[in-house]
């Protein structure tokens, strides 16, 4: 099966987390995989939010590396979500 794999970050923090997820072979698959760890990550944010509180907007996240399909695991560097 493959794998599929995202890194989120809030600049605001500082906040970085990669996340990973086996059987993310399909499109559909990766969309929900990101969904996932963007879910996790504001949680997180919320829950530790910086000096000053969180913007009015509230946390405006990025979403890096995102992949599907990858032969191997990426590794303990992730967060399997």
């Amino acid at each position: 099966m493959g794998w599929g794999r995202v890194t989120i970050t809030y600049a605001p923090t500082g906040y970085a987390q990669n996340y990973k997820r086996d059987n993310v072979v399909y499109h559909n698959e990766c969309q929900n995989m990101v969904a996932d760890a963007v879910a996790d990550s504001v949680v997180k944010i919320i829950a530790n939010p910086p000096a000053g509180g969180i913007p009015h907007m509230g946390p405006i996240v990025n979403r890096e590396n995102i992949a599907q399909n990858l032969a191997v695991d990426p590794g303990i560097n992730y967060r399997l979500i």
